[in-house]
């Protein structure tokens, strides 16, 4: 800093020095012809008198601006800059808070709009850290509560008195716990590889109605224990655009969540139509529903509401659901009533086959 202050006195006095000798010149050459023209005659020492005056108020003058110049350079540019550097010190350095203060100005210069890209790129810094810091804590609250189960229930195991029953029992609850803990796993590196683009859609053409209808038949167990009344309405030779594998990830988590969050002798509805070039699967189950807090938060990794019949979930499902229907070029839509039930509207496209072979006359 103070060595390009002096450096800057030094470039501008030279240039105003010289400027000076010419002016100085100058005004000697025009007194000069003064007495030619005229006849007045100036004594030598009214000539220095004017020569030294004229060159100490040129220099005067030079040494004025290039100190208001230095100033305006400061306050214009030095300061600014100053402000940017503490900032992005404090942004490498983990603290997401910084911002740069802005001030009231006419004129709105280019360190403004640096100013400005700073303070949103520092608030989404925040936001991203914030996420990570609640991701990590769920993470590891998820990952502690199957492991307390395993090793208390590994602990009972160990008794020399324990009953068969009970021994088979304890193994059970164990070996369930250790399926959440690998699905869960799975699921996170599963949710890392989409958020990152790691993983790249095989798009392709594919019978959506016969992968919905493969799907359902999965869970028929289910719903056949729990006694529910599955209605279908699924148009055939429809097909769509995009991973038939990841999609599976989709009618998996979608149904599932249908099928247990519905009572007994409750009722689960599925339909598949095609409107123009959207294929459309509708989910209706008569479950417990959702309050508008739930729906907001929905899609939030590790957020699970707390229903008795939702301890076997770790909140990552509808995360990934998200996330793969958007790299299918989908769209998810939910409505729900709490104590009624929820309704999911999924959108995909379709391909023109089946817009040939099975749009309704009525659309």
């Amino acid at each position: 800093m103070r060595n390009r202050i002096i450096s800057t006195l030094i470039k501008y006095l030279i240039f105003f020095l010289v400027a000076s000798f010419i002016t100085t010149c100058s005004i000697l050459l025009y007194m000069e012809m003064l007495m030619d023209s005229l006849g007045q005659e100036f004594t030598q020492m009214e000539i220095e008198k004017a020569s030294k005056l004229t060159f100490l108020s040129i220099f005067l003058i030079a040494l004025f601006f290039t100190i208001l110049d230095l100033v305006i350079e400061f306050i214009t540019i030095d300061i600014p800059t100053k402000r940017i550097k503490n900032c992005l010190s404090s942004l490498t350095s983990g603290d997401y808070s910084a911002r740069i203060k802005r001030h009231k100005k006419l004129v709105t210069t280019i360190f403004d709009e640096i100013s400005d890209d700073i303070n949103r790129l520092s608030e989404e810094l925040g936001g991203v850290e914030m996420l990570r810091s609640d991701f990590i804590s769920s993470v590891s609250h998820e990952i502690k509560t199957p492991l307390s189960v395993i090793q208390n229930y590994a602990m009972l195991l160990s008794s020399p008195d324990l009953e068969e029953e009970k021994r088979m029992e304890y193994a059970s609850i164990i070996g369930e716990n250790s399926r959440r803990l690998a699905r869960m796993t799975t699921d996170i590196l599963r949710l890392n590889r989409l958020e990152n683009q790691n993983v790249y859609p095989q798009r392709g053409e594919y019978d959506l109605s016969e992968e919905i209808c493969s799907s359902l038949l999965s869970f028929e167990d289910i719903w056949s224990r729990k006694n529910i009344n599955l209605i279908t309405e699924i148009a055939q030779g429809i097909k769509s655009l995009g991973d038939k594998e990841l999609m599976a990830l989709v009618w998996n988590n979608i149904f599932s969540n249908a099928f247990k969050f519905t009572p007994e002798n409750g009722e689960v509805s599925i339909t598949l139509k095609l409107y123009g070039d959207k294929a459309m699967v509708t989910v209706t189950d008569s479950g417990c529903g959702m309050d508008p807090y739930t729906l907001r938060h929905l899609w939030d990794k590790f957020y699970k509401k707390d229903h008795s019949n939702a301890k076997e979930g770790n909140g990552l499902g509808l995360s990934l659901v998200k996330r793969v229907i958007a790299i299918c070029n989908g769209e998810i839509e939910v409505k729900s009533e709490e104590g009624k039930g929820s309704t999911f509207l999924i959108t995909l496209p379709s391909s023109w086959e089946s817009k040939e072979t099975a749009l309704p006359d009525d659309v």
